[in-house]
């Protein structure tokens, strides 16, 4: 079996400023999520946690690379991201951490522990964080 070639989108400024807004919220609804202490939010912030990841590697590929993997496999972002300059391998490993708890996360019949979701929750806070050291140089 051949391997299809990703699928990528080009992007602009805002783009990238609208990515890195989405990858805030996210978060932000991550981090509110986790101080219930009810089993099924910490689920809904560990997926929240994800998507706040992927949006930063979005922002940070778009504004280093002028696009962004648009590919039905998330996983496909790492390899681009890892290309990013200055800190590109740093967010290309917090991006694979969070990408392996997606599927538990959102389509998971189990409940999500508290250490699970923190360490997503501080993955997707230092790539957001690496993200916006990028746009700042």
């Amino acid at each position: 079996m051949t391997k299809q070639p990703s699928r990528t989108s080009e992007c602009t400024k805002h783009d990238v400023r609208n990515r890195l807004v989405q990858a805030g919220a996210s978060l932000d609804a991550a981090r509110l999520e986790l101080d219930t202490n009810e089993p099924g939010w910490l689920n809904v912030a560990a997926s929240n946690a994800v998507l706040a990841g992927i949006a930063a590697a979005d922002a940070a590929c778009c504004h280093a690379l002028g696009k962004r993997p648009n590919g039905q496999n998330h996983n496909e972002a790492v390899h681009p991201l890892e290309t990013v300059p200055h800190n590109g391998p740093t967010m290309a490993k917090l991006l694979t951490r969070l990408l392996s708890a997606k599927s538990l996360s959102q389509y998971g019949l189990e409940f999500m522990t508290r250490p699970q979701t923190e360490r997503l929750v501080k993955a997707a806070s230092d790539l957001v964080e690496q993200a916006c050291l990028i746009l700042a140089q």
